[in-house]
């Protein structure tokens, strides 16, 4: 009976030290070492503002200047990435576009991104009422010459500008066959996000013409009133002025009857 109590006595001992031992040793439940994680980046070109850009639609990262950038969070052997612009620059407006922008960590860090970006372009429009006439030509930042007549009523120039550039508008040529003045309004400024719409609008300039024997020329600046004194038979008197004329009749402005008149836009 002892003889048999050893013996499974020591087997059960020698199970124990398979097992991990007999007498009650230590057990090494050390964990093992995570994997090597790799950066996720690559470059950025053409960029003026500030842009946001993400990796699998989360780890944002702001960059505001061209050259290499990376992410925050490295990526193990094996998993996907995926790079987009969650927010385009603003100031100047420009549209980045994103190169070699998804695939796998393959044991390297990625540096093979690609974000590019360009400056956004508008139009610069305009409207035009009260054109009878032709040969108005009007003009962007000088040049970029638009010839516009009669019944006209809008435009655009052909070159748009970058935002954040700005336009002038002017007028180059003013109408003629009537004669006319035309002004811009709101013609000039800096482009940002959309198109501009300047308003030309122009009006017919007044002419008075009387005319008998010698074939003088007098400019007035200022209206015909009923008290001008006319300076003679056969004066001519030009009115260029952009002003209403207050000639009431040709009696009470002590013109001659035979005198002609000629009134545009008046």
């Amino acid at each position: 009976m002892g003889k048999s109590m050893w013996v499974y006595g020591s087997a059960a001992c020698m199970a124990m030290l398979v097992l991990g031992g007999c007498g009650g040793g230590s057990t090494n439940n050390t964990p093992p070492p995570p994997p090597p994680t790799f950066a996720i980046g690559g470059t950025v070109s053409g960029l003026q503002g500030i842009a946001v850009l993400q990796n699998n639609l989360g780890d944002n990262l702001t960059v505001s200047a061209n050259g290499n950038f990376a992410f925050a969070t490295a990526l193990s052997s094996g998993s996907a990435y995926g790079i987009t612009v969650k927010t385009q620059p603003s100031s100047p407006t420009q549209t980045c576009v994103v190169g070699n922008a998804t695939g796998s960590v393959a044991g390297a860090a990625v540096t093979t991104v690609t974000v590019t970006c360009t400056t956004n372009t508008y139009g610069v429009n305009g409207t035009i009422t009260g054109l009878a006439g032709s040969g108005l030509v009007v003009q962007d930042n000088g040049g970029d010459d638009i010839a516009l007549f009669g019944n006209v009523v809008g435009f655009g120039f052909a070159i748009p500008i970058a935002s954040g550039a700005t336009y002038n508008v002017t007028v180059k040529t003013q109408p003629t066959g009537p004669a006319q003045t035309c002004v811009v309004a709101s013609g000039s400024g800096t482009i940002g996000s959309a198109l501009v719409i300047v308003a030309v609008t122009c009006t017919t300039n007044a002419l008075v013409a009387c005319t008998t024997e010698n074939g003088t020329v007098v400019t007035h600046a200022a209206d015909i009133t009923a008290d001008e004194t006319w300076a003679g038979a056969g004066t001519v008197h030009l009115v260029t002025a952009q002003i209403a004329i207050a000639v009431v009749s040709l009696r009470s402005a002590g013109m001659r009857p035979e005198t002609l008149m000629h009134l545009f836009g008046a």
